[in-house]
């Protein structure tokens, strides 16, 4: 069904009607209604502009909606009854559309006349209809009539993630001079990540409108389905719309006929603040730009009727590309887009108290009738974190705070970001700059996420200069195992694989890579000048190497050759307010914006968005006029120091005491979650440890988690992923305090061994947690902070705190060999030994020292070293004497001695280590009668297989035969975990097979089919017999065997799947072409019987 809404005016005839076509096949409807005035009177259209470019952002609770969108419904139906028809044919009409479906129609307004859209038709409301026309029915589009219309027209354009949906964003030009951008502020970050859940299949990508030349060209680049124009609007002599690059204007029909080189059909324009162009209302500039469009061949254009918030803006046009992005026709896309608008009726943007506010009115679409359709089903949409795209680029971001990064850094604009993008192509450093707390390292990792997302880079890293002072070798080492593991997969040399990593080869490494650098806070250098005029030589010579370089500080070094510099924008009121709204919202503040004194608040915080995010949630505690007061006072007194550090010192002041003095504990651990601490000291049971540290602190019967609570209010401390951690940013603040607190400086070495025995601690209690509860978040986090659990633990060890110790090293050595990181725990148990002194003697009356000491000399034995370590000989050699000295004497109820059980199993690995099998061999013995006495069954099967090893390599095979011969058949099975037999009995079979003991191993195989579980193995049986057959030389046999289970497919894992395979290769090699062929061909044709069957 169609309905054609026509123009139908004539300059000659005084009377303005409007002609009406209603085609629903095969019945047309033709009628004529007077529409001598329009309802929407200038006074109304007046106030429609104000509702969407100031009410929101303007105290709206005080002027309140004009109720604008009622207004907005009763002209609407206005505008309906206008249009009945002298003998009301408009019922008609509407009696058809109630029997087939108001979702089944499309509606055309159609003119030659600019005037003729200005009007509002999208309120348009048919008479005793409920619905707004343009919120439900099939398509409602604005037809230009003086271009030639193709209704029949269907373009598919069939996209997916391998040919995405492409739009082009041009976007405002930042003035570096002027620090200010040419229209408004503009959201194309958020564009980019909310489209990016698609995961490939649409391909947003920003451009800033600086040069026409330049512009078009990246637009042949690559192919262009939407141009998002969003840059400035000017009136040429003849009052015409041009857009507006740099200085240069463009008439929209030049600017559309480069456009259709690229071949794009739809052209989306952001209304923003035009210029030069006050009198004329943004919608007849867009009717203007769309006809000049229209008649150059766009197949649509897009636009808002009125200037608004940059938010809004985002909202309406993503709402498009969302419908879009589920299959639907261009056309269907702008009415279920503007439905879904119908549907928010609150907005919360500025303020957290949501305001009444509707924006589906906004939306309009001219077109030539084509029916587009960019993707022929829907695509899927997914968390962004769940993207592969996503997983890609974060992969290569090192340094990076997950934080900072999209979708959690948050940006309220882009304010210089496509720029500064924009400019990353060129071959020159990048300088940020900026006062202390205006969005520098936020803008950083913006940009360096976007950059790693567009541009073709192995790796980016991030380093903060106000945390360490680095030097050349200290960023070469740091990135020196992800560039060589970059430059090895992408080359074939065996040498450059394995060469070991220093300055020098990494450097070279790094020149055959492209990789982003980011140094944040470049001016908060505390070392001297000689060391950052290295720092500077070796930044200059990454760019000079082909590398992006990225810097942030308050100034532009001299020291840095040829950068091109950007400074940090203010925020706008509406951004201030954004911030504020956010951090209150997370605080659960409502109506504070709304104490008279609340806008003169945020003046005070000078737009600043770290004194914003810090302080708005002191709203919690404070009224407006209070914190207006305190800090007013406070600024002013204080107006020697930054704003920054007045505010940390006001901030600090409002803390209680034991806030402060965990807050000082804190700051020499700033990645531990705070969770970890409040879990072990807020529980039903306060450990002792804990309780210490609180009398220390002079507040015993205090909780953590108020403590918490206060240092988030005050901005000390900020949520992360997976909790809360003490804020970076106030790190230098309290540590300034810590070495002020004469509690500290008399019993600070007291707190920080209570402090890491805590720690500790609460480590042991969450992976124990995460080991019971897998949570994949936390246990990254765990060991991605492992560097501070490794220095809470040495702190324990060298303090004598060895029961704390041990069970911490148990817990994370746990974690540790779950993700293949024992050699990292072997290096750093070997380091810490060498600067321990070796106990002499064996000290029995002090367990805990020699078990701890023990227990990490085996942990030490895992590190490349070992064999050749002095000081695990001389541990080997005072435990073995010891052991020889002290014979077995076990009474009836005695419990294993932990000192002989340690020396044991350490003597055990040791000598298996440096392979000194008479020494195992004697160690093995002895254990094995301790082990026995216990009944310490698994610990006992792994002695005989140490035992039956060391039999084997003095050739003593009946030896050897009967310590697995026990492992068969003395174990009390009972008292043995479930199948833990029968991966014993496997692990037999396994060594008989390796060392060609046939006989026995088909022996074992048999009794193993005949047991219990035998047909639960059966597969894995098979692939034994297999391989016995394989060690016997039946050759012909383990070809049939080998071939049976792949055509059988019962083998899933991967690794099983490639020895067979492998096997097969070499019973090949054996039999010959022929003969294996024939094999294969014959158990294929059995096995196609057998289906058959």
């Amino acid at each position: 069904m169609l309905l054609e809404i026509i123009d139908l005016y004539d300059d000659r005839d005084s009377d303005y009607r409007i002609g009406l076509k209603f085609t629903s096949d095969p019945e047309i409807i033709e009628f004529e209604s007077d529409y001598l005035s329009s309802p929407f009177t200038q006074n109304f259209n007046q106030t429609l502009k104000w509702y969407f470019r100031d009410y929101l952002t303007d105290t709206p609770w005080k002027t309140g909606d004009k109720d604008v969108v009622g207004k907005l419904i009763a002209l609407g139906q206005e505008m309906g009854d206008k249009l009945l028809g002298e003998d009301h044919e408009l019922m008609k009409v509407i009696s058809i559309l109630e029997a087939n479906g108001i979702g089944n129609l499309s509606v055309q307004i159609k003119s030659n006349r600019l005037e003729f859209f200005r009007e509002q038709w999208e309120a348009l409301i048919l008479p005793e209809s409920p619905y707004i026309l343009s919120t439900a029915c099939r398509a409602f589009e604005r037809h230009y009539t003086a271009t030639e219309e193709r209704p029949d027209t269907e373009k598919r354009y069939e996209l997916n993630k391998d040919n995405p949906l492409h739009i082009i964003h041009l976007v405002p030009h930042h003035d570096q001079k002027n620090n200010t951008e040419s229209v408004h502020s503009t959201l194309t970050a958020d564009y980019v990540t909310e489209l990016q859940e698609y995961d490939g299949a649409v391909h947003y990508r920003p451009i800033p409108v600086t040069n026409w030349q330049e512009v078009f060209q990246q637009l042949r680049e690559s192919p262009v389905h939407i141009v998002h124009y969003g840059g400035a609007i000017t009136l040429d002599a003849d009052k015409q719309p041009c857009f507006i690059c740099g200085t240069e204007a463009m008439s929209i029909k030049d600017f559309a006929k480069e456009i259709k080189n690229s071949d794009a059909p739809i052209l989306v324009v952001e209304p923003g603040f035009v210029d030069g162009t006050t009198n004329i209302t943004t919608e007849t500039i867009l009717a203007s730009i769309a006809t000049e469009a229209l008649t150059e061949g766009f197949s649509g254009v897009v636009g808002l009727s009125q200037p608004t918030d940059p938010w809004t803006t985002k909202s309406c046009f993503t709402g498009i590309y969302h419908e879009l992005c589920k299959g639907l026709s261009f056309s269907q896309a702008m009415v279920e887009a503007r439905k879904n608008l119908q549907r928010q009726t609150e907005s919360d943007l500025f303020y957290p108290s949501p305001a009444p506010f509707h924006c589906w009115s906004l939306l309009r679409h001219y077109s030539r009738g084509d029916q587009l359709f960019f993707f022929s089903e829907p695509q899927q949409r997914t968390n962004l974190q769940e993207t592969q795209r996503y997983t890609s680029i974060r992969q290569r971001m090192f340094g990076f705070a997950a934080e900072l990064l999209p979708p959690e850094g948050h940006r309220t604009s882009d304010g210089i970001l496509t720029t500064v993008l924009e400019k990353s192509r060129e071959p020159q450093p990048i300088i940020i700059t900026g006062e202390e707390g205006c969005g520098k390292t936020h803008l950083l990792h913006h940009l360096a996420y976007f950059i790693t997302d567009n541009a073709v880079l192995h790796h980016a890293f991030f380093f903060d200069i106000q945390e360490h002072n680095y030097s050349e070798s200290d960023i070469l080492g740091m990135i020196a195992n992800v560039v060589s593991k970059t430059v090895a997969a992408d080359q074939t040399d065996n040498h450059d694989q394995t060469e070991p990593a220093n300055t020098h080869s990494t450097w070279d490494k790094l020149t055959k890579t492209r990789t982003l650098f980011v140094f944040d806070n470049l001016t908060d250098w505390k070392g001297n000048d000689d060391e950052f005029a290295r720092l500077s030589d070796f930044l200059n010579r990454l760019v000079d190497h082909g590398q992006i370089v990225l810097l942030s500080g308050q100034q532009a070094p001299s020291t840095i050759l040829n950068p091109m510099v950007f400074q940090i924008p203010e925020l706008t009121m509406p951004e201030v307010k954004q911030i504020a709204r956010q951090r209150l919202t997370v605080f659960k503040v409502t109506d504070a914006e709304k104490n008279a004194d609340y806008e003169n608040l945020l003046d005070v915080l000078k737009g600043n968005p770290l004194l914003i995010h810090n302080l708005a949630p002191a709203l919690t505690n404070h009224n407006s006029l209070e914190l207006l007061n305190s800090l007013t006072e406070h600024f002013q007194q204080h107006a020697h120091v930054s704003p920054v550090t007045a505010a940390w010192q006001w901030q600090w002041s409002q803390l209680d005491e034991l806030s402060q003095r965990w807050l000082e504990a804190l700051s020499d651990t700033p990645g531990i979650l705070l969770e970890m601490l409040s879990m072990v000291c807020d529980g039903n049971e306060r450990p002792e440890t804990a309780s210490e540290l609180f009398r220390v602190f002079g507040h015993e019967d205090s909780k953590l988690s108020d403590c918490i609570h206060a240092m988030e209010v005050y901005g000390f401390v900020i949520p992360h992923s997976h909790g809360r951690m003490i804020n970076p940013r106030a790190l230098d603040f309290v540590k300034e305090q810590q070495q002020q607190d004469e509690l500290f400086n008399a019993h600070g070495e007291h707190i920080k061994i209570l402090f890491s025995e805590l720690t500790c601690m609460a480590l042991s209690q969450l992976v124990m947690h995460t080991g019971k509860n897998p949570n994949p978040a936390i246990s990254q986090y765990l060991l991605a902070n492992r560097g501070i659990w490794a220095r809470h633990l040495e702190h324990l060890w060298l303090s004598e705190k060895y029961r704390p110790f041990l069970e911490t090293l148990n817990q994370l050595s746990v974690l540790l060999q779950q993700n293949q990181l024992t050699p990292e725990l072997a290096a750093w148990s070997s380091e810490v030994l060498s600067r321990t002194p070796l106990p002499t003697v064996v000290l029995t009356d002090e367990t805990a020292r020699m078990v701890a000491w023990l227990r990490l000399a085996s942990a030490a034995l895992s590190a490349h070293e070992a064999k050749d370590n002095q000081r695990l000989q001389d541990t080997a050699k005072i435990w073995h004497q010891w052991l020889d000295q002290h014979p077995m004497n076990i009474q009836e109820g005695q419990q294993p001695d932990p000192l002989a059980y340690n020396a044991l199993g350490f003597l055990e690995e040791y000598y298996q280590v440096v392979q000194d099998w008479s020494s195992l061999h004697q160690i093995a013995l002895r254990a094995e009668q301790e082990y026995s006495a216990f009944k310490m069954w698994p610990v006992l099967t792994r002695i005989w297989f140490v035992l039956s090893d060391c039999a084997l390599r003095q050739d003593d095979h009946e030896q050897a035969v009967s310590y697995e011969q026990k492992i068969l058949h003395d174990l009390s099975q009972d008292q043995l975990p479930p199948n833990y037999q029968t991966q014993l009995n496997m692990r037999v079979l396994s060594r008989r097979t390796e060392r060609a003991d046939i006989e026995l191993a088909q022996e074992l195989l048999n009794h193993m089919k005949n047991a219990e579980d035998g047909d639960r193995l059966a597969a894995v049986l098979d692939m034994m017999q297999a391989d016995i057959f394989f060690q016997d030389g039946q050759y012909q046999a383990a070809a049939r065997c080998y071939q049976t289970l792949v055509s059988k497919g019962e083998l899933n894992n991967a690794e099983q799947q490639q020895y067979i395979h492998m096997k097969l290769e070499k019973c090949k090699e054996q039999l010959g072409e022929s003969e294996f062929q024939f094999i294969v061909d014959d158990i294929e044709q059995q096995s196609q019987q057998a289906t058959v069957h």
